[in-house]
């Protein structure tokens, strides 16, 4: 017994008996059993068993006789055909009339599962049956003939391509381009197949066709000699069309380049086709022709002509370097030890540093490549050795990388390939591709490939961008242009339209003199491959503005269109995708095929609607247009995973089925009524039951003939059988019409752990779930089929009204609904929002209602007939307010909020002066424990003041309160003290009195705490500078004191005048007697702009300290006067002149000074002179005491120009040391120094000399 490794959905093994008499194998039985696995522990219940006996008839070796009828001798083996095709026409028309029906209005459920079994038919069938269907009359034709078109172009079958082929004429452009391209989806060709294809390449052709027919004549040689006469004819019309390259137009040009294309898809030379590739590839042609066709040299089999031509242009060094980059890559792909040779005598000597560096990454690439493709061009090149360098850098430079893998023990790999190719004749790369590869148990697949080529967008960018291009000139004025052009004829009385001719020839004069641009220029050509076959070319170079007549007129028109088709837009898309379709076959012991196929096909549609009126809102007008959007989308999906045996002319087997489905939708009229105040939507649904999901598993055996199939349902447990779809509804809206479903076939109290029966009690979701029992799961709404919204604003007198009206026109049951939110401020403040509909009336409302007999914060609640009112505030009588609670609920009315009650009463009288007081007599808010809080006392309130005194009892305790503000002419007071009257000496609090005028402020603050207090009072006096902001000059004052039990803490006095140019500051600290002062004052400007004065004074107790700071100007020169003086005997100055200038030159420096730290220290002079001229500086610093000089430093220093510079130095320390020091230094750089250092008191003395030449010769760089 061999047990095989086990599929994702399948495990298998099988027994084989023989019976062996006397040497021979006279009897021999093979059973072999396939389990289906179901779910994740792989128990199944469902298996085929696979039975195979052979009987030796004839142990003698007698000759046996050959039978009656029959002349084709068959293996016993079972042999799949190439094609088994039937004539089922009837089933065809069918199931064609059935998918008419299940996507005419909108896309239904199981559309897409019809569309499977559509395409199978389709599969089965011969091209005489699919021409016959081609014709089958419908009443729906346009959606009859989109179906079968869909169902054509993914059939895959020699049969279809031929009919695709027979019926090319007589489609339209986009149902050509769709049919060429699902003739590179087709599996196998034959020779009838070949001769249409070649028959359908005539002058006038589609280009695509070209690509699609060397794709079918790859495919067939796969399985066929690939040296028929129908090879041949289609070769010969491929070289025929090249017409040796030279097109006279550059739509030639793009069909030629289709040519070479198609060639390169077929991988074949026959016939002239090497002459023809070859002569494309000399000079004289285009660049885009002369790539296409070496290009084409590496996709078909190796050749020695175009070899050797590769080689040419490879080596030639004046050709365009992408050019010889794709020679390289067409040379390399057929490799062997003579081209090895060739490239490592070119690379070696390379001078062009784009080939160079391509093949020098190229090589490394192959060297490290684990892909199978390139073994022969790893054992061939991957020893050249490239001793010459070339700059690597992938912004600049052409390059190949390659990532890929391989993994032995599991047969599987992959590559990623990516080349980047420049040329010299720009900065931008030329091509770029990207390849694709996969590897699966020894069989390679080309899975994806894309490149991208493009030629001269440098000047195109240059010609719209560039320092003169038509975007940075006078791009404002084009784009008003644009705009006039798309205004419309005026209206009646209205301005006339403006003519742009004029204006736009102008504006294009300026740019006639820079650069030339034709439509002939760029090419961008995108290359898509799938699976080695060329599907999609894309030539994206034409139709590009080339003038700036060409640019206006472009967007004018696309502008002009845009605002039409947006008037009243219309369309429905539909789309049949078979987006899944793959098999993989497993033969059994007698060749029958035990597949696995899957299958998703998806089938969609969207009506799309849209109403703008673009010019209404331009012009502002948008209140008056109406607004339309339409969008009903519909699709269904259906995924198939189908293992079974697959005889062709009979297939069964397990088939699991998934499936979604989704139709929703809806069409929105907006429309803005009473100038922008209201607006009406009017909303229609396509159906009154939509389905927003619809999922669904299930499995089924089937059995398929070819022109119809059954399906059987599994036979289920009774637990299966007997359970009933759950469906939850939510109809909570159903008030509006709306009423939202959920169903599905396991309820949630299923697949939670711990329901059911008790041995399945404790089993994971995962464990239960098994793919023959059926799921589904649905969520849909049933609704109203159309609605209608009406909202409004209105204003009156005393209120506001913002009100929403919906209903539901034509439906059984009305609906009808309102809901009103008002504001209101007479006769009281309120906001109220209602609902009201045929079937309920509901209401909250809350506010403010002040009249004869009450002031009160209400609340209002009502439902249907059903009113709770409840209401805070007081009751009015006469004069006198009572507090009134009142709380109503279910249980009546309360005038207590959680236990808390109010009593007592306030009484308001008003004087002469118009102003209120309120008398508070024995207000108290009391809780259930009878523990409550009482107020007396009074509160006079004005138009702008407030003024109360007020005592609040608790616990026995009794606080009086006093309080006031008033806001007034500038005038701005308030204030608030608390006291226990049990100690009414204690008192907190405090007042503030701020007096604002034109030009001045005051402020007074007091705050008492006990027996501490705190008192401040200033002001300030500004003018201003005419009828600016800035201040001129101004005043002042600000006192501050604390006190403690009446007795002063500490005082602060600041007085302080000031202008633009003059401060004085006047500071004084006290403490029941002055302490400390601070007094400034400064000046500047008096009698020269740049003079100033500034004496400062500060005392704290008996300690001060005097700062002067003085500067006059005096001619060319600043006198300065310096000093610090502090009473403990700290004397600091300087006093003397300063030039204004400071440089080498001119400088003039005499100042001198004295330095005393202490009252005991005696004083230090000091001298500092430093005279600067052109030619000479001379510099002294002397420091003495007493007469003495305890330290002298002189310097001279010589500076002429073009003469030899001269700087001595003398220092004298007394008692201490001497030195002196010479330097001098010529133009040339050449110097001399000298320098002596001698000290005077150490024994023994020291002297030190030093004498030294040297060279500056950086001085002069």
């Amino acid at each position: 017994m061999l047990l095989l490794a086990p599929l994702p959905a399948a495990a298998a093994n099988y027994i084989k008996e023989s019976k062996i008499v006397n040497n021979l194998i006279e009897n021999v039985q093979l059973t072999e059993t396939y389990k289906f696995i179901g779910n994740t522990k792989g128990n199944s219940d469902i298996s085929a068993t696979v039975i195979t006996t052979l009987k030796l008839k004839n142990p003698s070796g007698t000759k046996a006789n050959s039978p009656a009828t029959g002349s084709t001798v068959r293996s016993v083996i079972f042999q799949r055909p190439e094609t088994y095709t039937s004539k089922n026409i009837n089933a065809l028309k069918t199931i064609l009339a059935d998918l008419v029906d299940s996507t005419g209005e909108y896309v239904k459920k199981e559309s897409a599962k019809k569309f499977v079994e559509f395409i199978r038919l389709l599969r089965q069938s011969d091209s005489e049956t699919l021409l016959e269907l081609a014709a089958y009359p419908h009443p729906n034709k346009v959606l009859a003939r989109k179906v079968y078109l869909d169902g054509l172009f993914r059939t895959s079958t020699a049969e279809s391509a031929r009919v695709i082929l027979k019926q090319l004429s007589k489609f339209d452009e986009k149902e050509k381009l769709l049919a060429i391209l699902s003739l590179n989806l087709v599996k196998s060709v034959d020779k009838e197949t070949l001769n249409q294809a070649a028959a359908q390449l005539l002058p006038n052709a589609p280009k695509e066709l070209y690509i699609a027919v060397g794709s079918l004549v790859a495919k067939y040689c796969l399985g066929n000699n690939c040296q028929g006469p129908e090879v041949d004819a289609i070769s010969k019309k491929f070289s025929d069309g090249l017409k040796h390259c030279k097109p006279n137009t550059k739509r030639e040009e793009e069909r030629i380049v289709y040519i070479l294309k198609g060639i390169g898809n077929a991988k074949s030379l026959s016939g002239n086709t090497v002459a023809a590739l070859s002569e494309c590839a000399s000079t004289g042609r285009s660049n885009r022709i002369r790539v296409a066709a070496v290009h084409a040299f590496s996709s078909v089999k190796c050749d020695g002509t175009l070899q050797s031509k590769s080689l040419e242009l490879l080596k030639n060094r004046n050709e365009d370097s992408e050019l010889r980059i794709e020679a390289y890559l067409s040379v390399i792909s057929c490799p062997n030890a003579e081209v090895a040779n060739q490239i490592s005598e070119i690379v070696n000597s390379e001078t062009v540093n784009q080939v160079g560096g391509f093949i020098l990454s190229n090589l490394k690439a192959i060297r490290d490549s684990t892909d199978v493709n390139r073994e022969q061009q790893k054992y061939h090149l991957g020893n050249i050795r490239v001793t010459k360098k070339f700059p690597i850098d992938y912004r600049r430079y052409s390059f190949n990388n390659e990532v890929s893998y391989k993994l032995e023990s599991l047969g599987i790999g992959a590559s990623y390939d990516y080349q980047l190719i420049y040329s010299q004749h720009g900065f931008l790369p030329r091509s770029s591709r990207i390849n694709v590869t996969t590897e699966l148990f020894g069989t390679n697949y080309n899975v994806f490939e894309a490149s991208v080529r493009q030629e001269n967008v440098e000047e195109v960018l240059e010609y719209y961008l560039g320092p003169k291009g038509l975007v940075n000139k006078d791009f404002d004025e084009i784009v008003k242009l644009i705009e006039v052009g798309n205004n419309g004829g005026a209206a009646a009385g209205g301005r006339a339209r403006r003519s742009i001719v004029d204006d736009v020839g102008k504006i294009s004069k300026k740019y006639k003199t820079y650069g030339s641009k034709n439509v002939q220029d760029l090419n961008l050509d995108v290359s898509l491959k799938l699976f080695g076959s060329e599907l999609a070319f894309l030539s994206l170079g034409d139709n590009i503005p080339s003038s700036l007549d060409d640019i206006i007129n472009y967007f004018s028109t696309s502008f002009e269109k845009a605002k039409r088709e947006l008037s009243s837009f219309e369309k429905q898309l539909s789309s049949h995708h078979l987006f899944l379709d793959t098999d993989l076959a497993y033969p059994t012991s007698i060749g029958v095929p035990l597949e696995l196929v899957a299958q998703g096909f998806a089938a969609t549609k969207i009506d799309l609607a849209v109403s703008l009126d673009i010019n209404a809102i331009l012009e502002q007008n948008w209140q008056k247009a109406k607004y339309r959007l339409k969008f009903v989308p519909s699709v269904d999906i259906n995924a198939n995973l189908q293992i079974g045996f697959n005889a062709q002319v009979l297939s069964t087997g397990l088939r699991v089925v998934s499936s979604a489905h989704s139709a929703t939708g809806s069409d929105i009229i907006v429309a803005v009524i009473k100038d922008g105040e209201g607006f009406n939507v009017d909303l229609e649904l396509p159906r009154e039951k939509l389905e927003l999901i619809n999922f669904n598993v299930d499995t089924e055996l089937y059995v398929a003939e070819q022109d119809k199939q059954k399906a059987i349902a599994l036979k289920g447990n009774k637990k299966n059988k007997n359970s009933q779809p759950s469906e939850i509804c939510f109809n909570q809206l159903e008030l509006v019409g709306l009423n939202i479903c959920i169903e599905s076939s396991t309820s949630l109290g299923e697949v939670q752990a711990g329901n059911g029966n008790v041995p399945e009690r404790g089993l994971s979701v995962s464990e239960k779930f098994h793919l023959s029992k059926p799921f589904s799961f649905a969520v849909y709404l049933t609704t109203e089929r159309k609605f209608s919204f009406k909202g409004i604003h209105t204003q009156e007198a005393f209120s506001q009204k913002w009100k929403l009206d919906y209903s539901t026109p034509g439906s059984k049951v009305s609906h009808d609904t309102t809901v009103v939110y008002e504001l209101g401020n007479k006769p009281r403040v309120y906001s109220r929002l209602s609902f009201d509909n045929s079937q309920c009336h509901f209401a909250v409302e809350a506010g403010i209602n002040n009249d004869k007999s009450e002031l009160v914060v209400y609340g209002q609640y009502e439902q249907d007939k059903d009113i709770k009112k409840s209401k805070i505030g007081f009751s009015k009588s006469g004069n006198e307010y009572k507090p009134l609670i009142e709380i109503q609920d279910n249980n009546g009315i309360s005038n207590s909020i959680n236990g808390y009650r109010a009593d007592g009463k306030i009484v308001v009288k008003k004087n002469s002066n118009n102003i209120e007081r309120y008398y508070f007599e024995n207000f108290q808010v009391s809780n259930a424990n009878n523990a409550r809080v009482v107020l007396n006392g009074w509160s006079e309130v004005g138009s702008n003041s407030l003024t109360s005194e007020l005592r609040i009892t608790s616990d026995q305790r009794t606080f009086l309160i006093k309080k006031n503000v008033k806001l007034e002419n500038g005038l701005y007071e308030a204030g608030f003290y608390i006291n226990d009257e049990r100690s009414p000496e204690n008192i907190y609090g405090s007042s503030i009195h701020l007096t604002i005028a034109d030009q001045s402020y005051a402020i007074k603050l007091n705050g008492k705490a006990a027996d501490w207090s705190i008192g401040t009072d200033g002001g300030l006096d500004f003018q201003k500078h005419g009828d600016s902001d800035s201040v001129r000059a101004g005043s002042l004052v600000q006192n501050f004191e604390i006190q403690y039990k009446n007795k002063q803490v500490g005082a602060l006095k600041i007085k302080s005048n000031f202008d633009i140019n003059k401060l004085d500051l006047d500071v004084e600290i006290s403490r029941e007697q002055k302490i400390g002062s601070i007094i400034v004052k400064f000046e500047s400007n008096q009698r020269h702009a740049q003079d100033y004065s500034l004496e400062a004074k500060a005392n704290i107790n008996k300690q001060s300290i005097d700062v002067i700071s003085k500067r006059d100007f005096n001619g060319n020169v600043y006198v300065i006067d310096n000093s610090i003086v502090t009473s403990w005997g700290t004397l600091l100055s300087a006093k003397g002149e300063i030039g204004q200038r400071y440089s080498a030159q001119d400088i003039n420096i005499n100042i001198q000074g004295n330095v005393q730290i202490s009252g005991k220290d005696k004083a230090t002079q000091w001298i500092l002179k430093v005279i600067g001229t052109p030619d000479k500086t001379n510099s002294e610093f002397r420091i003495s005491r007493d007469t003495a000089e305890l330290v002298k430093l002189t310097s001279e220093s010589q500076h002429p120009q073009d003469k030899i510079s001269l700087a001595k130095l003398n220092l004298i320390v007394k008692n201490q040391l001497t030195a002196k020091g010479e330097f001098r230094v010529a133009k040339n750089g050449k110097g001399e120094l000298t320098a002596s250092i001698e000290t005077l008191k150490t024994e023994p003395k020291h002297k030190i000399e030093m004498e030294s030449k040297f060279f500056f010769f950086f001085f002069f760089f």
